[in-house]
């Protein structure tokens, strides 16, 4: 295996050096690529669940992956070691990988979420991030955190026009929790009222907010605001 499957200085119980030494024979008898693809990946689980050897686990995922591309449980190892790693920018691709062979779309979605978190959260990428976001949206369109992830990142780049489409369909993705949807709305006319400078269209949000919940913190004294404004 590269590397060795396991250093002869590492301190390791006698049945896990056993199952590797067995492994490792084995990976060096056969000359079938799907069989070694199996015995990478065993390799690969074995360092990185027992030995927390990270790297190690990184080179036999990347080697199984070598012999089978599509081999899914593959996948994952290699793109959690490498985020582990602080490697993400290398993982990224492996979030495609798989959304390549999903078959259901909220699978794809989650995968495009979790790859807009990464570019998020870990890169600092918002751009990229809000990209993966929509890729998501396009598969999954009621998802309330991918909605939420938009609306975030929408709202910290300034991007208001785009910020109040979000809420709406934040709003429209919660239609069975009528407090939750008028704070929403709240929110949208805020964006509105304030960003958009459209009093009119931000009254008619407003109204709706309040007639989901009367108790919609701040909607009452906006819409007061905006009556007496446009002399209602």
């Amino acid at each position: 295996t590269p590397g060795g499957a396991l250093a002869p200085s590492d301190e390791v119980s006698d049945g896990t050096r056993a199952l590797l030494e067995t492994w490792d024979r084995e990976l060096h008898a056969t000359t079938d690529r799907l069989r070694q693809a199996r015995i990478h990946f065993e390799i690969a689980r074995i360092a990185e669940a027992r030995l927390r050897d990270l790297k190690l686990a990184g080179t036999h995922y990347q080697e199984a992956l070598t012999r089978a591309p599509e081999h899914v449980p593959s996948i994952r190892g290699a793109r959690r070691v490498l985020l582990a790693r602080k490697q993400a920018v290398q993982a990224l691709p492996l979030f495609d990988l798989e959304a390549r062979l999903a078959s259901d779309p909220k699978h794809k979605a989650a995968l495009f979420f979790e790859k807009g978190r990464v570019h998020e959260d870990v890169l600092g990428q918002r751009t990229e991030a809000r990209a993966a976001y929509v890729t998501a949206l396009e598969l999954d369109r009621g998802e309330p955190a991918i909605l939420r992830a938009l609306s975030q990142i929408d709202e910290a780049v300034q991007k208001y026009d785009d910020l109040a489409v979000d809420l709406e369909r934040e709003a429209s993705a919660v239609p069975s929790d009528p407090r939750h949807r008028a704070a929403l709305l709240f929110q949208r006319a805020r964006v509105v009222e304030l960003r958009r400078k459209d009093a009119e269209a931000a009254t008619e949000i407003y109204e709706s907010a309040l007639a989901l919940d009367p108790l919609t913190t701040g909607a009452l004294d906006a819409l007061k605001r905006l009556y007496h404004a446009q002399k209602r």
